[in-house]
């Protein structure tokens, strides 16, 4: 008998045979607080006080290889298909259909349950979106506002929901089909196309699959008639082409006339000659909050012009651009230097920071700004500067809160400090003991890494994932930690 069931084992067709394949767990520390289960995991978001998390994870071996195995290749993710879960608090958490919308101030999401889109927003109870016509949705960049796309008989609307009061207005694109949107400072940006099947995609705006493996879906060829650029103020008005438009200050719509002048248009189309056309400059750096812009005149002398107020001269020059940058860095300003290297202006005091090296603006805000330059990571504090640690060339950098993560340096931009660093673990290697370094995927607000160990740097990390306390920082660097 022992011999008949060998024979009918053998005998059974591949994928029944391999139907039982589990993925191996990663190792996880004794009593962490783990998120997920095992197999291949990529993160679609998480809350900022670590409230909760949304996962994709490949837990079933769907394309019968005999192995839950996900890898990243040029033009997207091959192996196992990905499944969405939502966790809550730890755990395996909750199967759901996709996850559609982040809320960038990680407060709240729109997930798909059941063929319907929710809206997920703790401690509120969720919203059933499709309940109220949506058929799709997108926060705007506070995370305050919530747009979705509704159909009134034959057109498309917008429809924009204040989350704290939940009011809503609703707003007509004009005529044509949607193709995309999005918000942010105030305004709704809406690209239309002048009817279906024109376009770069038709009805891109409608729900994508978030946990996906195949071809990646935004590679995609201009097809048609490129769609029309509309916007619309997020708290009501008419749609309408902006000529010239170049970037956004806060109520108000910075624009290019045909003369070179720089103007600022309100939502009622009212306009002010912002920089003059006699200046001929681009536009260097943009501060929404202070509607003000830093601009490159001509020769390349820097002036800063605020609303309503003179020109300021900068007392700086820089080599004459091309073209506007509009990179918002608050007092600091990064300019391309020789050799492919950048230069560090403090609009403040009017210096320049020449290195002869790499260097990237990862932070500025008020008097602090954080520049990696090289392999090391350092802090600039209006005249001073300190070395916070070493950090990968092409690192991955997260913010949360108050604290920044450069990999593979953690930093309290309170104090302008570096507290730790990504922690590491002894781990089995192709057969040999080697020290790994966690893949950090989030930070909570108060710091907690939400990590992974394993796996190809773009490839997913072995699930389950924990929250854990950065490592301290090594002794003998400058922020050593005691």
């Amino acid at each position: 008998m022992r011999h008949v069931l060998l024979i009918m084992v053998l005998m059974m067709p591949a994928a029944a045979q391999k139907a039982k394949v589990v993925a191996t767990p990663a190792v996880t520390s004794p009593g962490a607080v783990t998120v997920g289960a095992a197999g291949p995991t990529t993160l679609a978001g998480a809350a900022a006080d670590g409230s909760w998390i949304a996962l994709c994870q490949a837990r079933a071996d769907t394309d019968h290889d005999g192995v839950i195995d996900v890898k990243s290749t040029n033009w997207g993710l091959t192996g196992d298909q990905l499944a969405a879960y939502l966790v809550i608090g730890s755990g395996e958490g909750a199967a759901v259909d996709d996850i559609h919308a982040n809320d960038p101030s990680k407060r709240r999401l729109v997930i798909e349950r059941n063929k319907r889109l929710i809206l997920f927003q703790p401690p509120k109870p969720e919203l059933d979106l499709t309940k109220l016509g949506a058929t799709s949705a997108r926060f705007d960049r506070s995370g305050d506002h919530l747009v979705y796309a509704v159909n009134v008989g034959k057109a498309e609307h917008l429809r924009v929901r204040d989350l704290a009061t939940e009011h809503e207005i609703e707003l007509d694109p004009g005529p044509g089909v949607i193709d995309s949107y999005s918000a942010a400072d105030g305004w709704v940006m809406v690209k239309m196309l002048a009817k279906q099947g024109h376009g770069v995609i038709s009805g891109s705006h409608q729900p994508r699959r978030r946990c996906w493996v195949g071809t990646n879906s935004d590679m995609v060829t201009q097809t048609g008639t490129p769609p029309t650029d509309k916007l619309i103020p997020i708290s009501g008005g008419a749609a309408r082409v902006v000529p010239g438009l170049l970037y956004v200050l806060g109520t108000q719509l910075l624009r290019r006339t045909n003369d070179g002048a720089l103007v600022t248009e309100s939502g009622d189309g009212v306009t002010h000659e912002l920089v003059p056309a006699s200046c001929a400059g681009f536009v260097m750096s943009s501060d929404p909050i202070a509607r003000s812009v830093v601009v490159a005149c001509k020769g390349g002398h820097l002036f800063e012009y605020r609303t309503g107020t003179q020109r300021r001269s900068i007392g700086v020059t820089i080599a004459p651009p091309t073209a506007d940058a509009g990179f918002d860095g608050g007092r600091f300003l990064i300019e391309s230097g020789k050799d492919g290297n950048s230069v560090i202006i403090d609009l403040e005091l009017a210096t320049k920071r020449e290195t002869g090296l790499f260097q990237n603006l990862e932070y500025a805000r008020g008097d602090l700004a954080i520049v990696q330059r090289g392999n090391i990571v350092v802090a600039i504090d209006g005249a001073h500067e300190r070395v916070l640690g070493n950090v990968e060339r092409y690192p991955l950098t997260l913010l949360a809160d108050r604290f920044l993560y450069i990999e593979p340096v953690l930093i309290d931009l309170s104090t302008g400090r570096a507290v730790g660093i990504a922690p590491s673990r002894s781990m089995l290697v192709h057969g040999f003991k080697q020290d790994v370094v966690a893949n950090v995927k989030a930070v909570a607000n108060d710091g907690l890494l939400l990590v992974g160990f394993g796996g190809g740097r773009y490839d997913p990390t072995p699930g389950p994932l924990e929250w854990t306390q950065p490592a301290p920082m090594p002794a003998g660097s400058a922020n050593a930690t005691p």
